[in-house]
Order: structure tokens, then C-alpha cells, then sequence
């Protein structure tokens, strides 16, 4: 895993729009919001943050990025999250 930057655009639109992923997780954005969203997740964090720490899942034998993951801190309570492409389902 590797922290969250602007050259990982391309895979947090693919997570928010692929229909296999809205449909578990969320409604669809729009344009508008997944931009601001992917704005506020290139803040950097740190354990006094409340906003997510985003972290792109890179597979070891490739590189290829397939998902993401992080966390917020909120009131000592940790929400955890992450997000795959479909195609990395069950590996």
C-alpha cells in the first residue's frame, strides 16, 4: 500500500463508478462530489486528522494498483474501509 496521489485519479473514478462496487457501497457520485472527494483524500494525514487516510492496494507481483483502503479517526474510534476492482474480487 502506498499513499493516495493525484496520478491515482484514473483508479478512484473506476472504484466510484463501476456498478459492481455502487452497488455495494454507496450511491452513485456525481461528477462534482467524487472530484471534492478525491481532493480531500490527497490531504496529508496524520493521527490527529479527521479526515480518511487513503491508501491505493498495489499488487506485489505486478504493481498494478487495484483498490483502495484507509481509515478515520473519530472520537478514539478507528472506521476502517477499502475498495477493489471487481476483477480482484476473492484473490
Amino acid at each position: 500500500m502506498v499513499s493516495l496521489t493525484a496520478a491515482d485519479w484514473p483508479l478512484f473514478q473506476a472504484l466510484h463508478t463501476e456498478a459492481a462496487v455502487i452497488a455495494l457501497c454507496f450511491d452513485p457520485p456525481t461528477e462534482a462530489e467524487l472530484q471534492q472527494k478525491f481532493q480531500h483524500r490527497l490531504t496529508p494525514w496524520h493521527n490527529a486528522a479527521e479526515h480518511w487516510l487513503c491508501l491505493a492496494i498495489i499488487l506485489r507481483e505486478t504493481g498494478q494498483a487495484i483498490g483502495v483502503t484507509g481509515l478515520c479517526l473519530t472520537s478514539g474510534e478507528a472506521e476502517v474501509g477499502y475498495l477493489l476492482l471487481p476483477q480482484f474480487y476473492g484473490r
